[in-house]
């Protein structure tokens, strides 16, 4: 029998079931993602720091916000595994689409999110450092 180390994988997933009363919705349209899969998502490290690029995808509570799209997650159901199944209304170019979606936690810093054929491969970007305090004395 293999043994579970502390690892922060480990960490990660025993938080993201210990987040699962979070994550039912007090009410229809109230579903919220665990405030710990929370921030800002790319496709590779670089794409972090360059705001105008289109693999970049911010993940709220209770929306994915990727570049051309905007998708309100309307029901979240956490799997046995710790990985996210979600009714979303995505909206893009002014028309609105019902679309089943499932986030899938690889990692402390990985997720992949897929819609339908679409698999959105992600890391976590660095969170941006905060602005120095002037020193007033």
């Amino acid at each position: 029998m293999k043994y579970l180390r502390n690892t922060p994988e480990i960490f990660f997933v025993v938080s993201a079931i210990l987040a699962t009363t979070e994550t039912l919705p007090a009410s229809a349209g109230q579903a919220r993602l665990p405030e710990a899969l929370t921030g800002l998502w790319a496709s590779e490290a670089a794409s972090c720091a360059k705001p105008d690029n289109d693999d970049r995808v911010e993940i709220a509570r209770d929306r994915i916000e990727f570049f051309a799209a905007s998708c309100r997650i309307d029901t979240l159901r956490q799997t046995k595994t710790g990985n996210y199944l979600m009714d979303e209304t995505c909206e893009a170019e002014g028309e609105a689409d019902a679309v089943a979606g499932r986030l899938i936690v690889k990692g402390r810093d990985r997720i992949e999110i897929r819609q339908g054929d679409t698999v959105h491969a992600l890391l976590r970007c660095p969170k941006p450092a905060a602005a120095a305090k002037p020193n007033l004395q």
